[in-house]
């Protein structure tokens, strides 16, 4: 009984427990009906949010869909202007096509009628010179007859045969044989007198030689006119200023109008030495005249032998106080420049015992802009120029290599007389273009006359544009690169302080670039001592000391005796 109502009690209990359990049950059932209910209120409050959310959502689109489209309408309208500027730059561009063809044509045209006037100008010279031709050859015809008239008497051949001998030996007959000389049969050597006039001084010049002259300036045979026409160039240095003026001018202008080339040349030949003794305006009136008369000559030989001497005919325009002695323990300029046709003249700046007074003298040459630059005429000045360039009106004057030659030989002439002040003007593109010129013995001439040019110029313009042509040619070849190392000091010393400081590093350079030629080498260490008066002391021990003690070490036994030296 006891386990029947322990069994009842166990019973009981399990469906105490079980009914709990359905109530537990029925409780989360409860529970999850009121979540349903409340997801469903939650979800009936959200539909209205996300349809609000739907309505502005196709606004937003709509929105969108109106900016696209208004945004396709703009970039419409952008492409139909692009294409309205497109077809208005097309129409320009057509137009221009069309005005640049025209224009070409025009032009086309007008080249067409330059080269027709050109040939037509070209034919007409030919023509002139064809007729100056055949005049030559008949004025030479009637010489010819004339002469072969005059030998038909036995005095004049003896005259003319006296003439020749005279001629051939001329040059070395002195002053005691000139009464032997007076005394032959129609006395006629000029060049005689050319030689003597030097010696026998103004009066017996203007008594004895000076009529003799004048007989044989119409002689018929043209090569004594051509002695007697070099003869006015000798006498005018040796007789007075009155003689020049009254009776040998009017005896040089005789010889200019000569039909023999030969006459001319010596006419020209003649100028320098006329120049160098007339007053200011006489001389310019004759330089210029003269130049203008032989530029055009149709002679060849004539218009070379001016090219020859323009540069020493220039030079004559220096003022009388530039030309001074050379005597030592004087301020002297002492420099000579030595003319293509063998004349020369003394130039340059005052030097004293020192490189260091060298310097300070050109530096205030250089800034004092010499009041001399209005003193040559413009005329020679640009025939020198044409010459240099192969440019310029009637150029007779055509490529030929040995003009770029003489004006090398000339320039440093040209630019003391000119002055400074015409450098930027007048000197500077012409000196700079044929510093560059293809020929090795122009490039060389300019590397001897550079440190010339740097004094004439002064310190800023060397620096400006000078010191380009020294960089050039310091690894240009060996001829043109010896020119320069040789005044190496000279051109330094062109250069303010400030600036030259800065050149002192490439000496080590340069000596490295002569390695392989001993002379440059030996050039160059007789430059450092000169050198070392241009710069301080602690320049020279970092820079120019070694390089004079590698010149005392050299493998080359005269490199080290210059090193030893210098």
């Amino acid at each position: 009984a006891q386990e029947q109502q322990q069994q009842q009690a166990q019973e009981q209990q399990q469906q105490q427990q079980q009914q709990q359990q359905q109530q537990q049950q029925q409780q989360q059932q409860q529970q999850q009906e009121q979540q349903q209910q409340q997801q469903q209120q939650e979800q009936q409050q959200q539909q209205p949010q996300e349809q609000q959310q739907q309505q502005q959502a196709q606004e937003q689109q709509q929105q969108q869909a109106q900016e696209q489209q208004q945004q396709q309408q703009q970039q419409q309208q952008q492409q139909q202007q692009q294409q309205q500027q497109q077809q208005q730059q097309q129409q320009q561009q057509q137009q221009q096509q069309q005005q640049q063809q025209q224009q070409q044509q025009q032009q086309q045209q007008q080249q067409q009628q330059q080269q027709q006037q050109q040939q037509q100008q070209q034919q007409q010279q030919q023509q002139q010179h064809q007729q100056q031709l055949l005049l030559q050859q008949q004025q030479h015809q009637q010489q010819q007859q004339q002469q072969q008239q005059m030998e038909g008497s036995p005095d004049d051949g003896e005259a003319n045969l006296a003439k020749m001998i005279c001629l051939s030996v001329g040059s070395r007959l002195y002053f005691p044989m000139f009464p032997l000389v007076h005394n032959l049969p129609n006395p006629s050597d000029p060049q005689i007198i050319s030689a003597l006039a030097p010696v026998l001084g103004p009066e017996r010049c203007t008594e004895r030689c000076l009529p003799i002259v004048e007989r044989l300036a119409v002689d018929q045979i043209f090569y004594v006119r051509k002695e007697a026409a070099t003869a006015v160039g000798s006498l005018a240095v040796s007789v007075g200023l009155d003689v020049v003026v009254n009776r040998l001018l009017p005896l040089y202008a005789t010889f200019t109008q000569d039909g023999i080339w030969h006459v001319r040349r010596s006419c020209v030949l003649a100028l320098p030495l006329l120049c160098a003794v007339l007053p200011d305006d006489l001389r310019e009136h004759t330089a210029v005249q003269s130049v203008e008369t032989f530029r055009e000559d149709v002679s060849r030989s004539v218009r070379n032998t001016l090219g020859e001497v323009i540069g020493e005919v220039i030079a004559k325009f220096l003022p009388r106080g530039w030309e001074t002695t050379r005597e030592p323990g004087k301020v002297c300029l002492g420099r000579e420049i030595l003319f293509w046709g063998g004349g020369k003249t003394i130039c340059g700046v005052a030097r004293d015992a020192s490189i260091g007074d060298v310097v300070n003298v050109v530096i205030e040459t250089g800034k004092m802009e010499r009041s001399i630059t209005s003193i040559v005429p413009d005329a020679l000045l640009r025939f020198f120029l044409a010459m240099a360039t192969n440019t310029g009106p009637g150029n007779l004057l055509k490529l030929e290599p040995d003009r770029a030659i003489i004006c090398a030989y000339n320039f440093p002439a040209v630019a003391l007389t000119a002055g400074a002040g015409r450098w930027d003007s007048h000197l500077k593109d012409t000196y700079l273009t044929l510093t560059k010129d293809y020929q090795i013995k122009v490039r060389r001439t300019f590397a001897y006359s550079l440190h010339e040019i740097a004094r004439i110029v002064g310190p800023e313009k060397t620096e400006r544009d000078l010191v380009q042509i020294f960089a050039l040619y310091l690894m240009d070849m060996d001829e043109v690169k010896q020119g320069v190392l040789e005044h190496l000091s000279d051109f330094l010393g062109c250069l303010a302080p400030s600036s030259r400081n800065e050149y002192v590093p490439i000496l080590a350079e340069v000596w490295d670039g002569v390695l392989n030629n001993w002379r440059l080498r030996d050039i160059l260490a007789a430059q450092l001592g000169p050198l070392c008066l241009l710069f301080e002391a602690e320049k020279v021990v970092e820079q120019i000391l070694p390089l004079a003690c590698r010149a005392c070490v050299d493998g080359v036994a005269s490199v080290r005796e210059t090193g030893v030296t210098c």
